[in-house]
């Protein structure tokens, strides 16, 4: 896959097993967008952060939330049989047993390296750290 080449949505959920596990009715899907862009990354990013008297602050639940309003396409959710729009406010009212699957896919998109590759680098780079600078040697 090339790096501009389009990406077909990935349709949640992915086969009846799936439903049934989540807890999900019939009727409900959520389209998440199948790629990942520097331009997520950066919204992502930039709204988890902020500034304060003791440097910069993350706030994961906000990055959280992000992610999925970010990269959530559609859905076919409704609330007493009328049809709820994809929206932030949406998005934050979602129960346990949608977020879970959601943010799977939502994370998986969002990986820069594999996992392996993660586990294999972290350790690299922390050992060159010294009173959070890097050390180049």
């Amino acid at each position: 896959m090339a790096a501009f080449d389009d990406i077909s949505p990935i349709t949640l959920p992915r086969n009846e097993d799936e439903r049934k596990r989540w807890g999900w009715e019939a009727h409900e899907q959520v389209v998440i967008r199948g790629v990942y862009t520097a331009a997520d990354a950066e919204a992502v990013g930039n709204s988890s952060a902020s500034t304060g008297k003791e440097g910069v602050i993350f706030q994961l639940g906000t990055a959280r939330i992000k992610l999925m309003e970010r990269l959530i396409q559609s859905w076919t959710f409704t609330r007493n049989g009328v049809p709820v729009p994809v929206s932030l406010d949406a998005i934050r009212r979602l129960p346990g047993n949608y977020q879970t699957p959601i943010l799977d896919v939502c994370d998986s998109l969002s990986q820069v390296m594999p996992a392996q590759e993660q586990a294999d680098f972290l350790p690299s780079v922390s050992e060159h750290i010294v009173d959070g600078f890097a050390q180049v040697k």
